[in-house]
């Protein structure tokens, strides 16, 4: 059964209360449509409840995303640009004729590298090459240093906050020297220095 009958205090629509005495009072139609606006501006003024703390451990959705499609075209190229774009069979023969150059000129050395000419000998890109011992000591730091990393993203993950920071020092540990090094070298054979 539909009670058509107002509790003794009622909201208005200025948010004000208004008392009826006498207790409950018959509703008219009007009165039900202001009490019914009455109650939904309560519910819209109400405050939301204090954000509660996440728990140590929940569930984290995992998604793909991509970014937005791009399209690609090619401008209309003449044959020999086209061929210009790409290293050509005589340059692979002069890059691999210094290769072959360097590692016999490290060899002769007994990878002594401290009398090579940087710019006749680099043996930048052929340290997997030159020994095995220097390519095991390279996968042992590559590991190291992954391990590293998981273990502060295991670690960031546990405690329940993300530090990129964290993370991004740690990637840069591995990077670091390979790109002092690279820098360097760009460093002095840069001929606006000359």
């Amino acid at each position: 059964m539909i009670q058509n009958t107002l509790p003794a205090i009622l909201p208005t629509k200025d948010g004000m209360s208004s008392y009826t005495p006498g207790g409950a009072m018959p509703l008219t139609m009007a009165m039900r449509e202001e009490a019914n606006c009455a109650a939904s501006m309560l519910l819209l003024k109400r405050k939301s409840p204090p954000p509660q703390e996440p728990p140590a451990k929940r569930a984290r959705k995992k998604s793909v995303s991509f970014s937005e499609m791009a399209t690609v075209t090619v401008r209309s190229m003449s044959e020999d640009d086209l061929k210009k774009q790409w290293i050509q069979p005589e340059e692979y023969q002069v890059i691999d004729a210094d290769r072959r150059q360097t590692l016999r000129a490290w060899t002769d050395a007994k990878g002594d590298c401290r009398g090579f000419d940087e710019e006749e000998c680099c043996l930048t890109g052929l340290e997997q090459i030159l020994t095995p011992q220097r390519l095991l000591q390279r996968k042992a730091t590559n590991q190291q240093y992954r391990r590293l990393l998981l273990e502060e993203q295991y670690f960031q993950h546990q405690h329940g906050f993300r530090d990129p920071q964290a993370l991004s020092q740690i990637s840069q540990l591995f990077s670091r020297q390979p790109a002092q090094r690279a820098h360097l070298r760009a460093v002095l054979m840069d001929p606006t220095r000359w």
